[in-house]
């Protein structure tokens, strides 16, 4: 799938949680800390941060790094390997780290799929 399809079912996942964690009268600071975090998550750090796409362009010589060490469908495209980062995350960041969760299952989910 194009990464600008992952982006665009983001945005509509971005508006359903934003959504829902005011719906559950989460502060606003943290509503926004999730977005920033769900924002990186999108357009920066994605599974497909190893091959040369939209998300390795925008990080520039730190887009190479991931490239050189990874091989494109391997590790970052492991929903387990996601989730030993998420649960380390969760043990710093807690539930916020769920604004990385979403975009980046959903682009494993949606790559799976089609």
């Amino acid at each position: 799938m194009k990464g600008i399809n992952h982006e665009i079912v983001n945005l509509f996942l971005f508006i359903i949680s934003t959504n829902y964690l005011s719906y559950l009268h989460v502060n606003y600071k943290s509503i926004i800390i999730f977005s920033v975090v769900f924002y990186i998550f999108t357009y920066f750090i994605t599974p497909d941060v190893d091959m040369k796409s939209r998300p390795s362009k925008r990080l520039w010589v730190l887009g190479w790094i991931p490239r050189l060490l990874l091989k494109h469908r391997g590790i970052s495209h492991s929903f387990i390997g996601w989730t030993v980062i998420f649960i380390v995350g969760y043990y710093f960041i807690g539930f916020l780290v769920f604004g990385a969760c979403i975009p980046v299952y959903s682009h494993l989910v949606l790559d799976s799929v089609f």
